[in-house]
């Protein structure tokens, strides 16, 4: 069984890896949900690998995901009792989820002026529907 060490020099290779894969071109930073996205996916290709190997190399992937997220966004350690340890200084996902009440409001106004649409035609509906039933009744 390989040790803690080793295992986080691979880890640490592969995030050099993705460097050298992502900075040519460098582009901007990848938002947090895409890194969670991207996790996501190899967490899935591993749940749905065909070999043990091929489900440690998408753990391996994986975790260095994480890790690229956690360089970007910051960490706190375990027994952190504040919000600033390790680079914890990035904006927040609150920011974000502010926006949420917002969504809410106009999905409820679109699902409100779909039922409005939806009665004011109900009798249309219902009238084509009749005419789809006699048709296949003339059909017969």
């Amino acid at each position: 069984m390989p040790t803690r060490k080793a295992v986080f020099d691979v880890i640490s290779a592969e995030r050099d890896a993705q460097n050298n894969h992502l900075s040519s071109p460098p582009g901007p930073p990848f938002e947090l949900f895409d890194w969670l996205n991207f996790i996501d996916d190899h967490l899935l290709r591993a749940r749905t690998a065909g070999t043990r190997i091929e489900a440690t190399d998408e753990l391996r992937n994986l975790t260095a995901c994480a890790v690229a997220a956690m360089e970007q966004y910051g960490v706190r350690t375990r027994d952190a009792t504040d919000d600033m340890s390790l680079n914890m200084n990035q904006p927040k996902l609150s920011d974000l989820a502010s926006l949420l009440p917002d969504l809410e409001t106009a999905g409820d106004a679109l699902n409100q002026r779909f039922e409005a649409l939806n009665k004011s035609h109900g009798d249309d509906d219902e009238d084509d529907d009749r005419e789809d039933d006699d048709r296949e009744d003339d059909d017969d």
